[in-house]
């Protein structure tokens, strides 16, 4: 599931809580009820920013939705945002798996399949942006998703998760990527103001680089100077791949079935990130997009009955 700017954890959360009574009540009600209303659910998002895994993807605002449908810990759901990597600034991405618990432990296996409807593979676009990180390559691409949750029978309800994608060939015909995020997450009561979540994560995406990172890449920037030692005159040395470590930090609160989030995210800025996305000067500046950003979200979910 791509519900990036709230927390993984926070999902898994309410996952695990609503997991049993839920394939109980299907168990009960037998086959037919797979298709009943009560299984489908809407979510919606509004954030200044939609990061994912530390990048900005929208460089500023962006609405988010998702339908999703569970039965018996099977998923299936699709999942829209606005975004600044796709000629039509829009990502929608599908999804299915399945969730259950074993030995104390949440699971969730699934498969994502990311879209970019009306993109160009001859023309990427990204706005008014100089520079263009696929490069005119494909965009659409699928992951394969795996998480594990624990949650903890005492105060402040610790929960702890750990989740790994792997990519056979990612965005902008990349190659393999792999992504491997730890989470943790506790809630804090305050008393009249009831319950505050403090949640951290931290993780690791690495690409094997191909077409768009690839070593057969020349980029027009390195590190925001122009460098001909590589390949040849306005061109900058070839990249294999990249890799960075990104961090995020955040504090939620529900209001009225409001959830609230504000949370900090950065990367390490590794030399080879930053090559990716060069300094290319104002207003045409993708460096922005790896820098640290403060996020802001209020989400809701609505289920049918």
């Amino acid at each position: 599931m791509n519900t990036r700017t709230s927390s993984v954890l926070g999902l898994l959360i309410a996952a695990q809580l609503a997991a049993a009574p839920a394939v109980m009540a299907e168990e009960e009600a037998g086959p037919t009820s797979a298709l009943d209303i009560s299984n489908f659910s809407l979510s919606t998002w509004f954030t200044n920013n939609y990061m994912f895994r530390g990048i900005s993807n929208s460089d500023g605002p962006s609405g988010q939705g998702s339908l999703d449908w569970t039965y018996n810990g099977f998923y299936l759901g699709v999942w829209g945002s606005n975004t600044e990597f796709s000629d039509n600034d829009i990502e929608i991405d599908w999804y299915g798996g399945y969730r259950g618990e074993f030995a104390g432990f949440g699971y969730d296996v699934a498969a994502l399949y990311y879209w970019y409807p009306g993109e160009d593979d001859s023309s990427t676009d990204t706005d008014d942006k100089q520079f263009d990180p696929v490069g005119g390559q494909e965009a659409d691409y699928v992951e394969l998703q795996l998480i594990l949750s624990k949650s903890f029978d005492m105060a402040w309800s610790p929960t702890i998760a750990g989740k790994y994608n792997y990519s056979p060939d990612t965005f902008g015909e990349d190659g393999d990527a792999h992504a491997i995020q730890g989470d943790v997450g506790i809630t804090v009561p305050m008393g009249f103001l009831g319950d505050i979540g403090i949640s951290g994560t931290v993780g690791y995406q690495t690409v094997d680089g191909d077409k768009s990172s690839g070593k057969d890449l020349c980029l027009p920037y390195t590190n925001g100077e122009l460098n001909d030692a590589v390949c040849g005159a306005g061109f900058g040395p070839v990249l294999d791949g990249y890799d960075y470590v990104y961090w995020r930090i955040g504090v939620s609160k529900e209001i009225a079935g409001f959830k609230f989030d504000g949370s900090y995210h950065v990367t390490d800025m590794s030399e080879d990130l930053k090559t990716f996305y060069p300094r290319t000067g104002e207003p045409s500046d993708f460096r922005d997009l790896i820098e640290p950003h403060v996020v802001l979200t209020v989400s809701r979910s609505f289920s049918f009955p």
